[in-house]
């Protein structure tokens, strides 16, 4: 990412991107070390160039895992049988989709919802722990396996399943 900061001189520097910024549609929101390492914190809106690069296995992510640990599955305590809701977290790359795998090999998609909940939400009851095929927005698909979407819990599961670098 480059800023103001760049182009006076400043490396570019590599920062991970969580949500965008909701007052313009093509604006990123960045934390407030990140913003201090392209501008200074007084210039509020400023412009920036970004490219998206995949971060390697040793990549830390604020959820405090490593990249090479896996996608997270995050429980939603408000998940039960007839509302299965999940939060995926710790992804190398942006996720495109996230689809269920039913047992004839079908794939049932899950909503994505304004705060990056996917939810399956098919009025029937789901009683056992789900497969997951998750797709990046490169087109790389992970299976995660035996994923309780409606338990109500809001444990982590580390799954050990990972895109790949681009």
């Amino acid at each position: 990412m480059s800023g103001p900061k760049q182009r006076d001189g400043a490396a570019p520097i590599i920062v991970q991107v969580s949500d965008q910024l909701y007052e313009r549609a093509d604006g990123l929101d960045l934390s407030a070390e990140a913003f201090f390492e392209v501008a200074e914190p007084v210039d509020g809106v400023v412009n920036i160039e970004y490219k998206l690069v995949s971060p390697d296995d040793n990549f830390v992510t604020p959820y405090g895992y490593s990249i090479g640990q896996g996608i997270v599955v995050e429980g939603i305590p408000e998940s039960n049988p007839y509302y299965g809701a999940i939060r995926l977290n710790n992804h190398r790359n942006p996720v495109e989709s996230v689809e269920l795998l039913e047992e004839d090999g079908s794939l049932v998609p899950l909503e994505r919802g304004s705060d990056n909940r996917f939810v399956l939400n098919t009025g029937s009851a789901i009683s056992e722990a789900q497969d997951l095929v998750v797709t990046d927005i490169f087109g790389q698909q992970v299976t995660l396996n035996d994923v309780d979407i409606a338990s109500g819990s809001s444990a982590d599961v580390v799954t050990g399943e990972q895109f790949g670098v681009i």
